[in-house]
């Protein structure tokens, strides 16, 4: 179309344009053959960088990433947010391991006492009646049906201290609570109560 444009755009008919054109368009081919070079040698290039000469992913190098629980496998970079605990020197900020390496032993956590379970318990008994009440479409009601075992809850972990703590103040703290989360258990429970909502038997 450009050509037919510009044989009506020359007067004389005699295609002064053609030499031009032909010696334009000669530079074509070298201009693509380079930029073609440039290309390859460039995904070449960052392909090694990633993969090795071996054509193998350097995931040493390119642990990046955070630790995720639900893909411990993956390449994570040394000390991400919740990465599991080292131990060693390079825990306390030294360089532990010959050649400096920082020492990526797992810690296993320390044995639970009866205590421990105890308080885990309340948390468990606690977690799936608090979810549903919070699940009613009234808001004001969610909040209570979520409140109750909420509650129930710390009066649970308050009688665990009793039953294993020793430092007087915090018995006395936790012997308080119990009073006071119970009375306003029974205040929630009312209030439900006179809107026909059922509380549940905790």
């Amino acid at each position: 179309m450009a050509i037919i444009v510009a044989i009506f755009a020359d007067h004389t008919r005699e295609l002064h344009f053609l030499p031009k054109l032909k010696q334009s368009l000669a530079s074509v081919p070298a201009g693509l053959a380079i930029a073609f070079v440039i290309f390859v040698a460039g995904y070449w290039g960052l392909h090694r960088t990633f993969f090795g000469a071996e054509g193998q992913q350097q995931q040493a190098g390119l642990a990046t990433h955070s630790y995720n629980p639900e893909h411990p496998h993956g390449p994570q970079a040394a000390g991400g947010i919740g990465a599991p605990p080292t131990s060693g020197p390079a825990e306390h900020g030294g360089h532990g391991g010959p050649g400096g390496a920082a020492d990526t032993t797992v810690l296993t956590p320390p044995e639970q006492t009866p205590a421990n379970a105890a308080y885990e318990a309340t948390m468990s008994t606690m977690h799936r009646p608090m979810m549903e009440g919070m699940r009613h479409p009234d808001p004001d009601v969610a909040f209570m049906l979520g409140m109750i075992p909420h509650h129930q809850g710390a009066i649970d972990m308050a009688r665990v201290q009793l039953q294993y703590g020793a430092d007087p103040q915090a018995r006395a703290f936790a012997e308080h609570l119990i009073g006071e989360q119970e009375a306003e258990i029974d205040q929630m429970r009312q209030w439900l109560q006179q809107r026909g909502v059922e509380s549940g038997s905790r």
